[in-house]
């Protein structure tokens, strides 16, 4: 297909994408950054995509991969600076090695999940 049937595709799914991003965020502006994201990945890999028996499933799941991997970032990022006022009560070079240690006793998967 071509760069205007791509364009076309866009257009067409990014109502119900940005809808259903916003309802699964909560945020307008969040749901559409990544529905952005989600549309430039298939424009990008648009002759593979297109090819495909459902485009909009693939961009929709795409999209919902994103919105996961965005609210984990921010709760991660929202215990960090929960936290940041207790960092001075610990004594961090103690922590860090006996951390290390637990971690290298983990199998390979443990191990990145606990990182």
């Amino acid at each position: 297909m071509h760069e205007l049937d791509v364009e076309a595709f866009c257009r067409r799914t990014w109502p119900r994408l940005h809808g259903a991003l916003v309802l699964q965020l909560g945020s307008r502006e969040a749901a559409e950054d990544v529905a952005q994201e989600a549309l430039a990945r298939a424009w990008e890999r648009w002759e593979r995509v297109s090819a495909m028996a459902n485009p909009e499933g693939w961009v929709f799941r795409v999209a919902f991969n994103l919105a996961s991997t965005d609210r984990r970032r921010r709760r991660v990022a929202d215990r960090v600076a929960a936290l940041r006022p207790l960092a001075p009560l610990v004594d961090r070079t103690d922590d860090i090695l006996s951390v290390h240690a637990a971690l290298a006793e983990l199998p390979p998967r443990e191990r990145a999940a606990g990182v």
